[in-house]
């Protein structure tokens, strides 16, 4: 600012002399170069101030991206497990309710049932095995037939009722299965929805940061803008007053018609 104060200053006292001089042509040529550097110092002005504008743009678009695109990194690794994690664990449990539906439909509970035998064939073999030691082998012999009889009307009767009773619980397996499935999906998707909440938290906090960065710079810009026009503004009065005594002081009104 001392370089325009002492080039204002310079043009300021050559005006002056011309003046003295009655040289108003002249005059009035360095009131057009003044008018001219005072334009060519605001454009300069005008021009560092966008530039340091510009500058601080970029370097907040920068600070911005570089944070978002770690926010967006960070984020999307840490999806893309939880999304791993639940998937593995949906096919697990997937597996296991294929295996436990296979051991029903497979044969493998209705073998694994035991079976029961009833008091009256138990009794039956009791009373053949004491005519067998009678030696009553004719009448042991229809006992053993009446027993196998029996043990087979129970096996077939047992074997309806295992049916029945595998059938119903498989009809209860598949209940649970799917109720066990329909809640471990709305698991997954509350976790899912915790975790996006939370990022969306995450980000609204990284754009109201930056947001309030964003106006305290522009605030600062327009302070600084104020300033420097407040600075450009004396510099110009300062050269005009600058110029010195003893050229100013014969030209005034008052020392005119002294003379």
């Amino acid at each position: 600012m001392d370089k325009v104060k002492n080039n204002l200053k310079s043009l300021y006292e050559q005006r002056q002399k011309f003046i003295e001089e009655s040289n108003y042509i002249k005059a009035e040529e360095i009131t057009q170069k003044i008018k001219e550097y005072k334009n060519s110092v605001l454009e300069q002005h005008k021009r560092e101030f966008n530039k340091r504008k510009q500058m601080d743009q970029d370097t907040f678009e920068k600070s911005y991206g570089d944070e978002l695109a770690q926010f967006n990194e960070r984020w999307a690794k840490r999806e893309e497990e939880l999304k791993s994690f639940l998937d593995q664990k949906e096919k697990e449990l997937i597996k296991n309710q294929k295996e436990q539906m296979n051991y029903y439909l497979n044969g493998s509970a209705e073998r694994n049932m035991k079976q029961k035998i009833s008091p009256n064939y138990l009794n039956m073999k009791k009373v053949e095995m004491t005519l067998v030691k009678q030696e009553r082998f004719m009448e042991a012999e229809q006992m053993k037939q009446k027993a196998e009889k029996l043990l087979k009307e129970e096996n077939r009767l047992m074997e309806i009722q295992n049916q029945k009773k595998i059938k119903k619980q498989i009809e209860m397996l598949r209940k649970r299965q799917k109720e066990e499935l329909a809640k471990f999906k709305d698991d997954k998707d509350k976790q899912i929805y915790m975790i996006q909440r939370e990022k969306n938290r995450e980000y609204d906090m990284i754009v109201n940061k930056y947001r309030t960065i964003r106006v305290e710079m522009m605030l600062r810009q327009k302070d600084d803008e104020t300033r420097d026009k407040e600075i450009l503004k004396k510099t110009f009065r300062s050269g005009k007053r600058s110029m010195s005594q003893d050229i100013r002081s014969p030209y005034t009104n008052s020392n005119y018609f002294k003379q």
